[in-house]
C-alpha cells in the first residue's frame, strides 16, 4: 500500500469488523492495532503513533465524536475516518467539521475504495492539511469559487470538497448573493459526476405548471401548446447533478412530487403513463430558513429531511471582511485588467455592509469600472453609494469614581437620531445610501432583540410571527403602491410566493 508501513488503529466493538480490517491491512503491509472499547483505544494511543484511525460512530461505552476528540488531543496528526450507517450520516458530517478526515458507510461494499481512502488519509497525515487544500483550491479556482482566507470559508470549502464524493443530498443555505450556485458547481466539479450535466433551476422564477413541466417534462398534447414530447431536467440530468435554487419557493403540490422522485428515483412526465427512472444527485439552496418555513406549514417536513442530509451554510460577505479586497480586485481584473483600486476605495469597500453580498459587490464594481475614465478607481466612481458607513456601536462607559472622567469620542445615540431623524438630512442621501441605512437599522433591531431575549426583557414588538410577517408585507406593499414585482424584490421573495402570502393573510389594497 505504501513505501513505509502505515500504522492504523481500528476502533469497533464488533470483533468481526476488527478482524476484517486486520486481515485486509496486514496483507498491504500495514501495522494494525484493534480496540473494542474506549479504554483499549486510549491505551493504544498511549502506546504508539498512528497515521490513520478507523473509528465506529457508535460504541457501547462511548461514541465516535468523543474518541475523535481524544485522538486529536493525543495525536493531532492522526487522520480519523468515521465508520457509520446511513441513519447517522449527519453525525458523521459533524465529526468531519470537528476534524475527521472522511467517513465510510457500513456495510463496506467497495473494498478498493476503502484501501485508497486509508492511503490518502495516511498521505494527509504526513503532509498535514497542505495536500487537501492544494487539491480543493485548484478545483475552486477553475470554478470561479473565490474562497479567500476567512477560516469559516476555508473550512466550508474543505468540507464541501470531501462531501462531493458522497452521493448524498446537500442543502446550501445563505443570504441572497452569497454564491450558493457557485458552491453547488464546485461540489459537482469535484464529484464522480463531473463529466455529466449540471443543471440549475430557480424554483421561485416559474409558475407551478411551468415548474412541473421543467422538472419532469411533458408528453405531446398534455396541455395547450404541447406540440411535442419534451424531457424534463430530471431526465436530462441523469447521472449528473440537479441544483434546485430557492427550493423554499416551490408550492406544496410541487414539493409532493419532488419528494416522490427523491424517494424512488422515478417520475412520470406530464400527461404520461410510463414511469421514467433517473439517477440524479440533488443539491438545493434557499435564502429563507426552511425550518421556520416548516413551522409555518409552508414547507413539507419530509421533503426537508430528504434535502437536508447535509447542510452547508455560506457566511454573508459582512462576516468575511478580510476577503473583500481580494474579491474586489478579482472582479476589477475580470472587467478591466488595466484598472486598479485606490487605497481609499478599498477601505470604503471593507466598511460597507453589503446587504446584497458578493452579487452586490460585483455589480457595484461593474458600474464603477464603467464610470472610471482613468487608471485608478476613485470614490467618485461609486456615485456616493459607499459614503454611509455602518453605525459604530455605542459604548456606554462604566462609571469609575476612583479616576477622573475620560472623554468619550464614540458617537452617542442622541447625536445619531438628532442627525438622521431630520427629513431634510435623509432627502440629501442617495438611493444607495438610504438602502444601506435601512439595512443597518434592521441589523441593529435584530441585535437589540437578541440581547433583550438573552436578558429576559420582553420587546415591545413581541407579536406572533404570523402577525409580524403580515404587517411587514402590508407595509411594503403600501410603500410600493401594491406593485407586486417591486414588493417581491424588496422582500427578497418570488412573486408567486408573495401572491400566496397576500391570499394567506387576506391582505387588501
Amino acid at each position: 500500500m505504501a513505501a513505509h508501513p502505515i500504522n492504523v488503529l481500528i476502533i469497533d466493538d464488533e470483533e468481526s469488523v476488527c478482524n476484517f480490517f486486520r486481515r485486509l491491512l496486514d496483507r498491504k503491509g500495514c501495522r494494525t492495532v484493534t480496540a473494542v472499547s474506549e479504554s483499549e483505544a486510549l491505551r493504544a494511543l498511549e502506546g504508539s503513533p498512528f497515521q490513520v484511525a478507523m473509528v465506529d460512530l457508535k460504541l457501547p461505552d462511548t461514541d465516535g465524536l468523543t474518541l475523535l476528540k481524544h485522538i486529536k488531543r493525543k495525536q493531532p496528526n492522526c487522520e480519523v475516518i468515521i465508520m457509520t450507517g446511513f441513519s447517522t450520516i449527519q453525525t458523521a458530517v459533524k465529526a468531519m467539521q470537528m476534524g475527521a478526515y472522511q467517513y465510510v458507510e457500513k456495510p463496506f461494499d467497495d473494498i478498493k475504495q476503502i484501501e485508497w481512502l486509508i492511503q490518502e488519509a495516511a498521505a494527509s497525515a504526513s503532509q498535514g492539511k497542505q495536500k487537501d487544500e492544494e487539491e480543493w483550491s485548484q478545483f475552486a479556482k477553475s470554478q470561479g469559487f473565490m474562497v479567500g482566507n476567512t477560516p469559516e470559508m476555508r473550512q466550508l470549502a474543505s468540507l464541501a470538497y470531501r462531501l462531493a464524493s458522497k452521493d448524498i443530498s446537500i442543502l446550501i443555505q445563505g443570504e441572497t448573493g452569497t454564491g450558493k450556485e457557485v458552491l453547488a458547481r464546485f461540489i459537482h466539479a469535484t464529484s464522480h459526476r463531473a463529466e455529466q450535466m449540471f443543471i440549475p433551476i430557480n424554483c421561485g422564477a416559474l409558475s407551478d405548471n411551468l415548474l412541473e413541466s421543467e422538472l419532469f417534462g411533458h408528453e405531446r398534447g398534455s396541455f395547450t401548446g404541447a406540440g411535442s414530447m419534451r424531457r424534463g431536467i430530471f431526465e436530462l440530468a441523469n447521472n449528473g447533478t440537479l441544483f434546485l435554487d430557492e427550493v423554499g419557493e416551490a408550492s406544496l403540490a410541487i414539493q409532493v412530487k419532488l419528494l416522490r422522485v427523491l424517494e424512488t428515483g422515478e417520475f412520470m412526465r406530464l400527461g404520461g403513463e410510463k414511469m421514467v427512472h433517473s439517477d440524479v444527485r440533488v443539491i438545493s439552496a434557499s435564502n429563507v430558513d426552511l425550518e421556520q418555513a416548516m413551522l409555518g406549514r409552508d414547507f413539507r417536513e419530509d421533503l426537508f429531511y430528504r434535502l437536508n442530509v447535509v447542510k452547508l451554510e455560506i457566511p454573508p460577505l459582512r462576516a468575511r471582511q478580510g476577503d473583500i479586497p481580494m474579491l474586489a480586485e478579482h472582479f476589477v481584473r475580470q472587467l478591466n485588467p488595466h484598472l486598479t483600486l485606490s487605497t481609499e476605495i478599498t477601505q470604503l469597500l471593507c466598511e460597507y455592509d453589503w446587504p446584497g453580498n458578493i452579487r452586490e459587490l460585483s455589480n457595484t464594481l461593474r458600474q464603477a469600472v464603467a464610470l472610471c475614465d482613468g487608471p485608478k478607481i476613485l470614490p467618485k466612481h461609486f456615485a456616493g453609494k459607499l459614503s454611509v458607513n455602518r453605525p459604530r456601536p455605542v459604548v456606554v462607559p462604566q462609571r469609575d469614581t476612583s479616576a477622573p472622567p475620560v472623554e468619550n469620542n464614540e458617537p452617542s445615540l442622541d447625536k445619531f437620531w438628532e442627525h438622521y431623524g431630520k427629513p431634510e438630512v435623509l432627502e440629501q442621501l442617495s438611493g444607495g445610501e438610504l438602502t444601506q441605512l435601512l439595512h443597518s437599522l434592521r441589523g441593529l433591531e435584530e441585535s437589540l432583540c437578541s440581547v433583550m431575549r438573552k436578558k429576559g426583557i420582553a420587546s415591545p414588538g413581541s407579536e406572533c410571527l404570523k402577525d409580524s410577517e403580515a404587517a411587514s408585507i402590508k407595509k411594503t406593499l403600501v410603500q410600493h403602491r401594491w406593485n407586486i414585482t417591486e414588493t417581491a424584490r424588496v422582500l427578497g421573495i418570488a412573486r408567486n410566493t408573495l401572491h400566496r402570502k397576500i391570499k394567506k393573510y387576506d391582505l387588501h389594497n
